[in-house]
Formats: structure tokens, C-alpha cells, sequence
């Protein structure tokens, strides 16, 4: 049986969060946010989000925008049976260079390098995606 809370277990997303590159709050996008920990939900922790993508669209999900830190994106199909298959489609631009991506992937984006707009274009069945940075908080500038 596994425990569900504690000082060092974060099994919940950050209330409020979202910063304002990501796209319009009316987004067609569906998602389930899982868990989000950085300094603020606790004291040390460095920024790491998960999250489930549901729905694609065609509107924008994320702005181009800079970070002051080193970040890494991933991308996973879920299906056991093919777990390089994405399941759907994401465009990313990063340094100017496009992606179409549709098999699970680890994206890396040098600090100070301008990266999206990223669109979650298709979503056949839902996928998994994390994003994390050594830094405390989450934050950059749109461009």
C-alpha cells in the first residue's frame, strides 16, 4: 500500500499556475496537470511538472520564450506495446529549428536558447509529458 502524503511527496499541481506564454486560458488543449513541485509548493525543490495530454488543437499551447536555466522537455506515448509512439503530433521550434514529433522523445533547450511556439497539434490517445530545469521556480520571458 502506498502513502499518498508526507513531507516529501508531492502528488498534486501547483494552484495557479500559468505563466503567461502559455497559451489562452480558453484553450481547446485538454489536460490533466498531475504533479508540480518547485521551491514555492517545497522549500529546496527545483522545478519539475507533469502532465497528461488528452486533446490537441491548433491554437498555440506555448509562446516562443527564453529561460535563464537549462531545460528538458519529454514526451511519452503510453501504449506498452509501442512505447515509441507518441500517440499524436507536437510542432516545437527551438533556436529556430522546427520539430514535427510523433515518437516519444527527451527535448533539451540550452538556457538563454528562445524556444516555441509548441503546439499539441494531434492527440490519438493521451501521452505523458514532464518538463524540468535546475531552477527554484518556473519562470521566463516571452519573446
Amino acid at each position: 500500500m502506498g502513502i499518498n502524503k508526507g513531507k516529501y511527496m508531492i502528488a498534486q499541481p501547483k494552484p495557479g499556475f500559468v505563466p503567461d506564454f502559455f497559451g489562452p486560458p480558453a484553450k481547446l488543449i485538454e489536460t490533466t496537470d498531475m504533479a508540480f513541485v518547485d521551491d514555492e509548493v517545497l522549500k529546496g525543490g527545483k522545478y519539475v511538472e507533469t502532465v497528461w495530454f488528452l486533446k490537441g488543437s491548433d491554437e498555440i499551447a506555448v509562446y516562443p520564450h527564453v529561460h535563464d536555466y537549462d531545460e528538458v522537455l519529454g514526451f511519452f506515448g503510453c501504449d506498452p506495446n509501442r512505447p515509441q509512439e507518441l500517440g499524436g503530433q507536437i510542432e516545437d521550434t527551438i533556436d529556430g529549428e522546427e520539430y514535427v514529433i510523433s515518437k516519444s522523445c527527451v527535448l533539451f533547450v540550452p538556457k538563454g536558447v528562445v524556444h516555441g511556439p509548441l503546439y499539441i497539434r494531434r492527440v490519438d490517445r493521451p501521452f505523458f509529458h514532464f518538463a524540468t530545469g535546475d531552477a527554484k521556480l518556473y519562470h521566463g520571458e516571452k519573446r
